[in-house]
């Protein structure tokens, strides 16, 4: 169907064209009008229907509700939200018996204000102004990667359920401007980085994408690996790792990397292992899972051991 609109709308004139975009937004509600205009026509102009086109005062905003996040004004505790269930229109059975706070948190200020100020950031990049988007949505990404850390700032460690944001639009765009805002290819890898480990689920595909320097993103991730002492971080660096070298169409040497990494963690034996039989070295892979096997703690769980001795 929508070919065929496409080959329908591709042989109209301009003028009707425009009447049919004209007719399409009278349709739409001012939420919906603003986005549309700023994302595909015009983002100057939605951020002045907005009374938001002030970049100064918009950082000054940014800035304020960050520290207000930081100062925990916007925390909740249990007997305020089950005051809000109380005088909810709802009967207090729709509920489940672990309380879906799910309503609550959605219509929260700090929600409504991260929704808020990230819409506003997009618009500014969208608009061309990388400079004032690029740092408001880095403040922004920053404080939510703390607020992410801990229930003490809002009530809730998993923020990101209730902003309303196009996830995957938002971490395009701020990789997009990152490379263009940070000049220095070293700088800009290693903010690149730093996002993609607090927000490796949106994340990983736009790292892979723009990262071109292997030298200077291995230096990165091993630094961030050595400076880990948690083993599914590190593990999921090291995958990230082999998975630049892939996309760069580099040869990656897992069995050396690994390597070097094992003094660092005896856990990256299993990534020995693993290499050794991906070669097709079975005997020397067994060696190395028994030499593995008698170095790793003894609290170890056996499925764990059981994954290096597999490879």
């Amino acid at each position: 169907m929508f070919e065929s609109i496409k080959r329908k709308l591709s042989t109209m004139e301009p003028a009707r064209l425009v009447e049919i975009v004209l007719a399409a937004l009278d349709t739409m509600d001012e939420s919906e009008f603003i986005n549309f205009v700023a994302k595909h026509i015009n983002a100057k102009e939605s951020l002045a229907l907005l009374d938001a086109d002030d970049p100064e005062a918009f950082l000054d905003a940014v800035e304020t509700f960050c520290q207000n996040c930081l100062n925990k004004e916007y925390y909740t505790d249990d007997e305020e939200v089950e005051e809000y269930f109380s005088n909810s229109e709802y009967e207090y059975y729709y509920y489940d018996d672990e309380r879906d706070y799910s309503e609550y948190y959605h219509y929260s200020q700090w929600a409504k204000g991260f929704s808020e100020l990230f819409r506003l950031a997009v618009m500014y990049i969208q608009s061309g102004d990388i400079k004032v988007g690029y740092e408001a949505n880095s403040r922004l990404l920053s404080c939510l990667s703390i607020m992410m850390s801990s229930e003490i700032y809002l009530g809730t460690d998993e923020p990101m359920s209730y902003i309303s944001i196009d996830w995957n639009e938002l971490f395009e765009l701020h990789y997009d401007t990152l490379f263009q805002y940070h000049t220095q290819t070293d700088q800009a890898i290693e903010k690149a980085f730093r996002c993609w480990v607090n927000f490796s689920e949106f994340c990983t595909e736009r790292f892979l994408h723009k990262v071109e320097d292997i030298t200077i993103a291995e230096r990165i991730i091993l630094d961030g690996i050595k400076s880990s002492h948690a083993w599914e971080f590190e593990c999921r660096c090291f995958n990230l790792l082999e998975q630049l070298y892939t996309r760069l169409d580099l040869g990656f040497d897992k069995v050396t990397q690994a390597e070097l990494l094992t003094e660092h963690d005896v856990f990256f034996y299993f990534f020995v292992v693993e290499g050794l039989s991906e070669r097709a070295e079975w005997r020397l892979a067994a060696q190395t899972a028994r030499i593995a096997l008698e170095k790793i703690p003894a609290q170890t769980s056996d499925s764990t051991k059981m994954r290096i001795v597999s490879g």
